[in-house]
Parts: C-alpha cells; structure tokens; sequence
C-alpha cells in the first residue's frame, strides 16, 4: 500500500492519520534525486561511495595477491597475527 508523506528534517509526517498493526516494520520510501546529498568524508573533499569504492578495489587487489601467491611464498604466520585473527573471529561470532 502507498501512503503519502512529507519528510519535515528527520521525520515523515503522513498527509492523512495513520494507524500501524505493528511498531516497527520495513518500509520503501521514494525520494526524488535532486533532494539526496552525498555525505563526504572528513573534510569534505571526496564524496564517501568514491572513497569507499576506492578501499573495496584496493581491498580485492590485495585479496588476488594473497591468493595467487604460491603458498611455498607466503610467510608463516605469527602468533601475534593468529591472535588478532582469533579476536576477529570471535567479534565476527557475537
């Protein structure tokens, strides 16, 4: 179903009174373009999807490496390293 709203800074304001089943469920919402800004990064000099766009080619480029290194290459791993990679993992898991 389509309601119609008025985004007033932070909130929807319905044009008619509505009343919700539930307190809280997904929604799609229609924005015109012209009304998006894109956030920066700290200082304002490159839009936040470039910057991420750039970590993420960066992020796959180093994965390609590691993975078509031979493993006879590849150094062994510390226990320094194996810690961290298991406070990872647990972070990941809770």
């Amino acid at each position: 179903m389509q309601l119609e709203a008025i985004y007033d800074d932070g909130k929807l304001e319905f044009c008619r009174p509505v009343r919700f089943a539930e307190g809280r469920f997904p929604v799609r919402v229609e924005v015109p373009a012209q009304e998006l800004v894109e956030p920066m990064i700290k200082g304002g000099e490159e839009p936040l999807s470039a910057y991420a766009s750039d970590w993420l080619c960066r992020l796959k480029s180093i994965r390609t490496e590691v993975l078509t290194t031979p493993e006879a290459e590849l150094l062994p791993i510390t226990d320094e390293q194996l810690e961290r990679l298991h406070a990872i993992q647990m972070r990941v898991e809770s």
